[in-house]
């Protein structure tokens, strides 16, 4: 079993390979005005571990929220890649990236929050709560960084890797700042089993809390 995780939904594209479970390939490069070039990297990542693309069993592909070029690329992309090869797919919460090896280290959290740049002096809070040790989406929405003290109870653990700096100090000493997201993540969130096109398509729609804005 072979299988591909992707996320673009940062400035970073993150992209894992793993073979019957094991990690062979982890990575990450600048992606915002390079998003292009995405299927020739790819391609010759694993071309060097001795597989095609067309080797990938499932294709997993991060769906925000973030941005919003910046998922429609990685969507796009994965499915242009599995239409023509067979493989299956399916989009995942681009939250898991962040909330998956922060929760390893931290195993007594019942409930995580992960904060994304919503600009405007606001955040999008990517809320996770852990039923029966498994990790579940629990709703995202758009808050004022000034109203996080407030909500913190509300909202559980945060964790972010959004600028220290975009933070003032009262709100900065709530938040764990963490690297970049880790798309080998997704491999590890427990899914329900999509059995027809229709349902891989339908799961790769992007999260999107405000309405996008075409200029």
């Amino acid at each position: 079993m072979i299988r591909a995780c992707l996320d673009t939904s940062t400035n970073m594209a993150s992209f894992s390979l793993q073979k019957d479970g094991v990690e062979i390939i982890s990575v990450s490069r600048e992606c915002q005005k390079g998003a292009s070039k995405l299927l020739p990297w790819i391609s010759e990542l694993i071309k060097e571990k001795g597989f095609s693309t067309s080797d990938v069993n499932e294709w997993r592909v991060g769906i925000g929220p973030g941005s919003f070029t910046g998922m429609r690329v990685g969507i796009a992309f994965v499915k242009g890649i599995c239409y023509a090869s067979g493989a299956d797919f399916r989009g995942v919460n681009s939250g898991y990236g962040f909330l998956m090896p922060f929760v390893a280290a931290n195993e007594n959290l019942e409930k995580v929050s992960v904060l994304h740049d919503g600009r405007r002096k606001e955040v999008i809070a990517n809320t996770f709560i852990k039923k029966g040790g498994t990790w579940l989406e629990h709703g995202t929405k758009v808050i004022k960084i000034s109203d996080l003290p407030s909500k913190k109870e509300e909202l559980g653990e945060l964790i972010s890797n959004m600028p220290e700096e975009n933070f003032e100090d009262d709100v900065k000493s709530l938040i764990s700042f963490t690297e970049a997201i880790h798309a080998g993540s997704f491999a590890n969130v427990t899914l329900e089993k999509l059995n027809t096109q229709e349902e891989m398509d339908l799961s790769c729609e992007p999260i999107y809390v405000r309405p996008p804005v075409f200029i």
